[in-house]
């Protein structure tokens, strides 16, 4: 614990000034179990002893997603929100930008809701994404960021399953600007969505990270639908993830 506690000090020391410090350290006395701090003057909440922290990091301090690309009209989803990190760095990035934060674990969206609830133009949706509409069941993990879904399960760990045509259709959505995907091998089934062609006319970015480590030939199957997407498009590695800029 204190290690964890001296580390985030560090980070936040280096990074987001002293006052940050003081709101945090007040704060850890304060919430047991979680550790509170505050960007852009809104209350932050990480687990403590989890990943909370690494994702924090990432997203915070290295920026992962501080790309240098101009977001075009349309909205962003955030297939595999977690906590909310991603879905707060681009609000404030894109104020302007509706944001879907999509997260199918029952745990990670209560944090999500309480992260994300000074955020107006963040929507909160407690699903998972696949490649048919219906109902996922959460598997069991002790990785707060290792979640991953499958098609059969406990009952009391079924969630509600969109495909990303389906997600379009219930929010009546007009134009992705980009979509996030992080889905901890999901990925597999959102490539392989039969209609995927519908909702790719309407995207202009996504940002995937691909699981090679969890799904075997799933670099094999990006690539086969890149290839099958019939649109010339700019593909950008970043330190995890994958950009994809689609030009027409």
């Amino acid at each position: 614990m204190k290690s964890i506690f001296r580390l985030l000090i560090s980070i936040l020391t280096n990074e987001l000034g002293l006052m940050n410090n003081i709101k945090l350290f007040i704060a850890w006395r304060k919430h047991k179990g979680e550790t509170k701090l505050f960007i852009n003057e809104q209350p932050l909440w990480l687990r403590n002893n989890s990943s909370d922290l690494v994702v924090f990091k990432d997203i915070f301090i290295d920026k992962e997603f501080d790309f240098q690309y101009q977001l075009e009209a349309g909205i962003i989803i955030d297939a595999g929100a977690n906590i909310g990190l991603a879905s707060i760095y681009l609000s404030l990035k894109y104020p302007e930008k509706k944001i879907y934060a999509i997260e199918p674990d029952k745990s990670n969206f209560e944090l999500l809701e309480k992260n994300c609830k000074a955020y107006a133009n963040i929507e909160k949706i407690n699903a998972a994404i696949s490649n048919s509409d219906g109902f996922s069941y959460v598997e069991l993990t002790n990785d707060y960021w290792a979640i991953r879904t499958s098609k059969s399960g406990d009952e009391e760990r079924r969630v509600k399953a969109f495909t990303i045509n389906g997600l379009i259709k219930e929010f009546d959505i007009k134009r992705i600007a980009l979509l996030k995907v992080d889905i901890e091998g999901g990925e597999a089934e959102l490539l392989e969505e039969k209609s995927s062609n519908e909702w790719l006319s309407v995207t202009t970015s996504i940002l995937i990270e691909i699981h090679n480590n969890l799904i075997d030939g799933i670099s094999n199957s990006f690539v086969e639908f890149l290839s099958e997407t019939n649109r010339a498009f700019e593909l950008y590695p970043t330190k995890e993830k994958f950009l994809i800029i689609f030009k027409s």
